[in-house]
């Protein structure tokens, strides 16, 4: 079997991978990296000034992330999100915390707010997220 400890990074990476395009140009598959490394007991932790709150199953989580998508086609919405910062990685043993920043960016103007900082906590047993905690500013 091989030593899964020394690709966290590698894992964290493909479970991050639907952020290199922005918020809105995603579709539910861009995700499945994401979904396929979630432990079935998996809790998720977030925070951020407009919504916070656990929840833990894989199905739960799954269906919260694929929730968006109905938010994200409604006309009205006047922003997207982008990564404005490079992901930063850093792994100690079974965790890895990933930095970043991202901002939004006016539908029509395409004009870009202020970035805010990211961050996410992974925490893995084999090649499974067993914790996931993300909190933003």
């Amino acid at each position: 079997m091989p030593d899964t400890k020394a690709d966290r990074v590698g894992l964290a990476r493909r479970a991050l991978s639907h952020l290199e395009k922005p918020v809105t140009a995603r579709a539910v598959d861009d995700y499945a990296p994401f979904f396929e490394l979630l432990a079935e007991d998996v809790c998720f932790e977030h925070a951020s000034p407009t919504a916070a709150g656990v929840l833990h199953g894989k199905q739960k989580l799954v269906d919260y992330v694929t929730s968006w998508f109905g938010e994200l086609a409604d006309a009205r919405r006047q922003d997207d999100v982008e990564v404005s910062r490079p992901l930063e990685y850093f792994q100690s043993g079974d965790r890895v915390v990933v930095l970043w920043a991202e901002r939004t960016i006016d539908k029509e103007s395409r004009r870009p707010g202020p970035s805010t900082e990211a961050v996410a906590v992974f925490d893995f047993d084999g090649e499974h997220i067993v914790r996931l905690r993300k909190f933003s500013q």
